[in-house]
């Protein structure tokens, strides 16, 4: 017979060096995980969620989209292209080139794959913009969405085109 193995537990820091706004979204997304059903299974006795259970929340989630076997739907006949016109629709932009799906209300937050929840943007109002802190986007596609601009909103407020008050 085999001899029997005995494992030390060791305990494993992790530090980490980010701006601050990236360690704010990211101890909100942890909370808002912490809040979705699957890590609520692990809700301690005086009801709280450990923080490890958002985590494998989000991590569950990452895998899920970007470790997915199955085919995601062809864009030539996704609803949210199609109804954006294939182009960008940030305020001012008119490329239809390089064109990405983004969720404004992010899927780590919550926010589900409806198509008022989606939008059609170029990869550089993506990933520089909404991903980068240089613009904003809330509120309901395609007509209930607010966009603020620059960093600290200084572009300001844009809504269907148009500046918005505030």
């Amino acid at each position: 017979s085999a001899p029997e193995q005995s494992f030390a537990r060791k305990e494993v820091t992790l530090r980490l060096a980010l701006p601050e706004d990236l360690v704010l979204a990211f101890e909100a997304a942890l909370e808002d995980a912490c809040r979705q059903p699957a890590a609520r299974m692990f809700s301690t006795g005086g009801g709280g969620v450990p923080r490890w259970a958002g985590l494998l929340v989000l991590l569950a989630g990452f895998t899920a989209t970007w470790d997915a076997t199955h085919h995601p739907r062809r864009r030539a006949r996704d609803a949210v292209y199609i109804r954006d016109g294939w182009r960008c629709m940030a305020p001012g932009c008119t490329s239809r080139r390089h064109l990405e799906d983004h969720h404004v209300r992010y899927r780590s937050r919550g926010g589900g794959d409806q198509t008022a929840n989606r939008v059609t943007l170029c990869r550089f109002h993506h990933q520089q913009g909404e991903h980068g802190g240089l613009a904003r986007v809330r509120g309901r596609a395609p007509l209930g969405l607010v966009w603020v601009l620059g960093r600290h909103g200084r572009g300001g407020r844009w809504r269907n085109e148009r500046r918005a008050a505030g």
